[in-house]
């Protein structure tokens, strides 16, 4: 009899399937999450790297897509970049790149793992840091703060976007300024850009973390609901979900005003210094799909509008994605070119960031934060001109590599403007009985006034300078103090613009002293300083 062997061998090889089944049904663990030799993966990430909707891709109902790890490669032979991301609508063009099969034109195959799809791979900040690590992701869309508290998660090679008021602080009706924020509650993500935004704000007041009550939550729709339940007095998060607070509070301060919350990509120590061509594949596509979000909005739309999964994008009719990028200034190639052009420009953000972390009371390594921005990824990247978008993106105000057009406000305007703060910085160094700055008086104004402007738009500065009676009764007439306070007061205005802020932000006044013809030097000490105070136009 003639024995069929190729049969045999099917048989076979389905028992040997199924005694492997067997062994895994019994022996893997119970719990969501099981490691493996990638670090932390919970298993529904593993299915959430392939979103639900099917792809529209040419794939088998019947055989998905493998899931190799990072650094191996997939079905095609092509490396496999993972490539980690939150449902932010700046992060889809990852969603272009899958879809549109950007990743095979350039000769890799990417794998989506949006987080949160599921509160099992909704994973803290440190965690994602591990997979970083590990190996168990290439790339991650994250704000810069991230490798700014922990180098060791990767490298910036990409600058994403800042965001344009979708990044809020509502507080209630007894917290008007950030002065007021002394003594209140103030609830925030634990871990989140939120938690960072908030940090930020203290430190521009120098306001001890001890001088206000933090209350950290698991998110932002726990940290809304404190605010609303009036368990706390200001609440830090995003749109939509910090929506509801604003029906009981008012907006104290946005992402649009004060422009700290960046968006980037940050790519593993690992994958840069082992795969540099599969992590220089990826921002070829990743700023194709770009271009795409600029020059084509609508087709963008619809791609992420096929991809499905509309409750976790945010994006399930045309408008959506289009209507949300209006609140998010966007970084095309263009801009990326200019600033990873001097990195240094993105290293002094993230040192920025680093002193926030600090003041906090977090533990940051001391780095030279130029080691963490990798400039060349982009450069090549703009040496294709395929890869410069057309027309400008939905929002055109990314302010990082841009200087805002500013008109100087009219008289009305500044009796309509809301004061936000009065900034703790007073006593600046002047030259005896000159409005000379000394060194230490710049440096001051370098360090306290200077970054702040820089960091925001559409904030203007008021300048009052306050001068005391330097002499006898009748030696010295009261215009003649104004003038000397309004000559000190001009200097500091002078030199703010001599380093790069818009005049026509300066508003300059002067304080008459509260202690007139005063002999004593204590009370005249109290007339000496030049007060400054952010103060937002109404309807700018």
């Amino acid at each position: 009899m003639r024995i069929k062997w190729g049969r045999v061998f099917l048989a076979l090889a389905v028992l040997i399937g199924i005694g492997y089944f067997a062994i895994n049904l019994f022996t893997s663990p119970s719990t969501d999450r099981v490691a493996d030799d990638n670090g932390f993966r919970s298993e529904s990430a593993q299915q959430a790297q392939q979103p639900a909707p099917q792809s529209n891709r040419e794939q088998s109902q019947d055989a998905p897509r493998s899931e190799p790890a990072s650094g191996q490669s997939g079905q095609s032979g092509q490396p496999v970049v993972r490539v980690g991301f939150d449902a932010f609508a700046s992060y889809y063009p990852v969603i272009l790149i899958e879809q549109l099969g950007l990743d095979d034109k350039y000769g890799f195959q990417i794998e989506l793992v949006p987080f949160c799809t599921s509160d099992s791979d909704c994973y803290s900040e440190d965690e994602r840091g591990e997979m970083m690590n590990s190996g168990a992701l290439d790339v991650l869309l994250t704000t810069i703060d991230k490798p700014a508290l922990d180098p060791s998660v990767g490298i910036v090679t990409t600058l994403v976007d800042e965001t344009d008021g979708a990044d809020m602080i509502v507080s209630s009706a007894n917290v008007r300024t950030f002065n007021d924020l002394v003594g209140t509650g103030i609830a925030y993500a634990e871990g989140s850009v939120g938690e960072f935004f908030v940090y930020y704000l203290l430190a521009t007041m120098q306001i001890k973390p001890s001088q206000v009550t933090l209350v950290p939550a698991a998110d932002v729709d726990e940290a809304t609901a404190m605010f609303t339940d009036g368990f706390v007095d200001a609440v830090s998060g995003w749109e939509p979900n910090i929506d509801p607070a604003l029906e009981t509070g008012s907006r104290l301060i946005d992402s649009g005003r004060l422009r700290v919350v960046v968006d980037v990509i940050v790519s593993s120590h690992r994958s840069v210094n082992e795969r540099r061509d599969a992590i220089q594949a990826f921002h070829y596509a990743w700023f194709e799909a770009v271009r795409m979000t600029f020059d084509e909005p609508n087709r963008a739309e619809d791609v992420v509008i096929g991809w499905g999964s509309p409750d976790w994008t945010g994006v399930a009719t045309s408008g959506d994605l289009t209507g949300w990028l209006e609140t998010i200034a966007q970084a095309g190639l263009g801009a990326n070119q200019f600033a990873m052009s001097d990195p240094s420009l993105i290293a002094e953000r993230l040192e920025e960031a680093s002193h926030v972390w600090q003041a906090a009371g977090r533990v940051v390594d001391d780095v030279d934060f130029n080691t963490i921005v990798d400039p060349s990824f982009v450069l090549s990247a703009a040496e294709n001109p395929s890869l410069f978008n057309s027309n400008p993106p939905i929002n055109d105000s990314f302010l990082l590599t841009n200087k805002p057009d500013t008109a100087r406000l009219t008289e009305e305007e500044l009796g309509a403007s809301r004061t936000l703060a009065v900034l703790p910085l007073r006593k600046i160094d002047f030259e005896a009985d000159s409005a000379r700055l000394t060194e230490t008086g710049q440096g001051e104004l370098r360090g306290q006034v200077i970054p702040v402007l820089q960091n925001s738009t559409g904030i203007y500065l008021k300048i009052d300078g306050s001068a005391a009676h330097p002499g006898p009764r009748g030696r010295f007439t009261s215009e003649g103090i104004r003038q000397f306070a309004e000559r000190r007061a001009r200097s500091v205005a002078q030199f703010l613009s001599n380093n790069g802020i818009d005049p026509d932000r300066l508003i300059l006044g002067t304080r008459e002293p509260q202690f007139p013809l005063s002999t004593r030097e204590d009370e005249r000490e109290q007339d000496r300083f030049v007060e400054f105070t952010l103060i937002e136009p109404p309807g700018r």
